[in-house]
């Protein structure tokens, strides 16, 4: 299932490679049912065999989002000791604002014209009334 990604998981070192590949991933993986979370917000899963686990939240309108995560039982930790009982802490990502294009249509700019129009043919007129009286004196 995942081989048409041509992610080789054994030469994963840095954590953005491991945040890139469970990304890519998580758009080829088939949609299992999973787990639900408790009150608490958290879920157990007991007694898994060893391996590498893609770990997905599912998008929930209204809360962050929640990146995928790829975890391995056993994790080595800096101690170099292997460790089966892992706590995972979910990377939150906010939801990002919706954007809206601004209304428009709402200001209908004729009348402006049309009163931009009269103003000028009435300063026009009074410019003329005004030269013709200069003429006669």
């Amino acid at each position: 299932e995942y081989e048409s990604t041509k992610i080789d998981l054994n030469t994963l070192t840095t954590a953005e490679q491991l945040e890139s590949a469970a990304k890519k991933l998580a758009e080829t993986a088939k949609q299992e049912p999973g787990k639900k979370t408790d009150g608490t917000g958290q879920v157990v899963f007991e007694k898994q065999e060893l391996g590498v686990y893609l770990l997905t939240a599912k998008d929930q309108p209204g809360y962050d989002l929640v990146s995928p995560t790829l975890l391995s039982i056993p994790t080595m930790e800096t101690d170099e000791t292997l460790h089966y009982d892992i706590k995972v802490e979910p990377k939150h990502t906010p939801r990002p604002a919706e954007h809206t294009a601004p209304q428009t249509g709402l200001f209908d700019a004729t009348i402006w014209y049309v009163e931009g129009g009269v103003l000028l043919l009435v300063l026009a007129g009074g410019l003329v009334i005004a030269a013709k009286r200069h003429e006669k004196k």
